[in-house]
């Protein structure tokens, strides 16, 4: 069973943290002006032009030109809104949550994008939901909390809970859906220290089955192919995880990213570039390699981003906590020829398992062939165990740690690096590891 860190773990570690993964400065995003001091948390778009920005007190903004101009969009709610997609020009659908006595969602529906908005409450009471997308203007799903999967065929005037197959966690929050095509797609969302889950679909929402893949909720995902697919997931203890599958959602491989932080939203600029809102951290991850591996970048003015959109490879955006708005600056991009960020330094992973008993693995990778050496540490900062790995070529590299005559408790496991090139360079990483017996 998991444990927490309490208030004198985390002083007696903080010299620790000192030496954890870099952060690469950003100049990625630009900040735009403000049109309002409230939170907004998601973003929806059509094409390069039209985009929706929905937040609370039900803000609601749109652009007809990229962006360049914002206006506000009257909703005849009051409420935070939460989500909001749009099908095509036409048609959109907002969730807003109502958080009073008998709490519950409404949901807002227009037709003519976003000049007019119908709303209705969602019942039974008690029901938040999180997330709402159509395949076209008949077939769309929403999930949540306390909902199961709901499926509509005529617009959103009435929702059929689909049928799941049974386990004890067949009914835990939906986070978000991607879909392959109308009969193949995945939800997926889970419990924080309990369960992350995928459901799967192959028959266009009739039944879906379901995948505990992981002990972090799976927050979004996305299709690489037919059979490749991965989500982005976590917590703020134990950070940012991955869950693959490459057999179609039959069997799914969970890897720590070693990240502290929750992720919010994951969206790609190209299709190996992309990019995850880490909330309130104030910190991005990128990927340049489809997912297979995780760069931190700290946010420009260390804004907290809750939702990012890219409508193309030219236009993107992030938003967030206090009416942030971010526009992505395509002038330094980080592409073909530009330098690799997540590849030019050493990279110490999370060990996985994690928590483990009593044996984990340790991932790291050495941008130039060098001289290693790992380091185990207890609490109290005292010296464990010393592994001399010798030289290692560039590339990434494992090492198999067993916990042999340690009790369970709070670990560090420090990457020392010597690089034998013309410089000489040399690096000390350092992450926190959990042993339970």
């Amino acid at each position: 069973m998991r444990f927490k860190l309490n208030i004198i773990c985390c002083f007696l570690t903080f010299a620790f943290l000192m030496f954890s993964n870099k952060s690469f400065p950003q100049q990625q995003w630009i900040r735009q002006s403000n049109m309002t001091t409230k939170a907004l948390r998601s973003i929806s778009y059509v094409d390069s032009n039209k985009i929706w920005i929905s937040g609370d007190t039900a803000t609601m903004l749109y652009s007809s030109n990229g962006g360049l101009n914002w206006m506000f969009q009257s909703v005849p709610v009051l409420n935070d809104i939460q989500k909001v997609f749009f099908l095509n020009e036409r048609l959109g659908w907002a969730l807003a949550w109502d958080l009073s006595v008998n709490y519950g969602t409404i949901i807002l529906k227009t037709t003519n994008g976003g000049v007019n908005w119908d709303s209705a409450r969602y019942y039974p009471d008690y029901t938040i939901l999180f997330t709402i997308k159509f395949l076209d203007s008949l077939t769309g799903y929403i999930g949540g909390f306390n909902t199961g999967i709901l499926k509509t065929t005529n617009g959103g005037l009435n929702w059929v809970n689909c049928q799941i197959d049974s386990s004890m966690v067949s009914y835990f929050p939906i986070r978000n859906f991607q879909f392959y095509n109308h009969n193949f797609g995945y939800a997926c969302g889970g419990y924080v220290d309990i369960a992350g889950i995928v459901w799967r679909t192959t028959n266009a929402g009739q039944r879906w089955g379901v995948y505990p893949i992981s002990p972090e909720p799976v927050v979004d995902m996305r299709f690489v192919d037919q059979n490749y697919a991965f989500g982005i997931g976590g917590d703020l203890e134990y950070g940012a995880s991955t869950v693959t599958t490459t057999d179609g959602g039959t069997n799914w491989v969970y890897k720590t990213i070693g990240s502290f932080g929750f992720p919010y939203a994951m969206d790609f600029r190209t299709d190996a570039e992309g990019w995850v809102a880490m909330g309130y951290i104030q910190k991005f991850l990128l990927t340049l390699d489809t997912g297979r591996n995780w760069t931190e970048i700290d946010v420009t003015d260390s804004a907290t981003i809750f939702d990012v959109k890219f409508m193309n490879s030219n236009i993107g955006y992030a938003v967030g906590d206090n009416g942030v708005i971010l526009k992505h600056n395509t002038l330094i991009g980080i592409g073909n020829n530009q330098i690799m960020l997540n590849r030019s330094s050493p990279v110490l992973y999370q060990n996985y398992p994690n928590p483990f008993n009593p044996v984990t693995s340790i991932n790291y990778y050495l941008p130039e062939r060098s001289v290693v050496k790992i380091k185990i540490y207890d609490m109290l900062g005292r010296d464990l165990k010393t592994y001399s790995l010798g030289i290692k070529n560039s590339g990434e590299h494992t090492f198999r740690f067993t916990a042999q005559g340690l009790n369970s408790g709070v670990y560090f496991y420090r990457l020392f690096i010597n690089e034998l090139n013309r410089t000489g360079n040399s690096s000390v990483i350092t992450k926190k590891m959990i042993l339970i017996k």
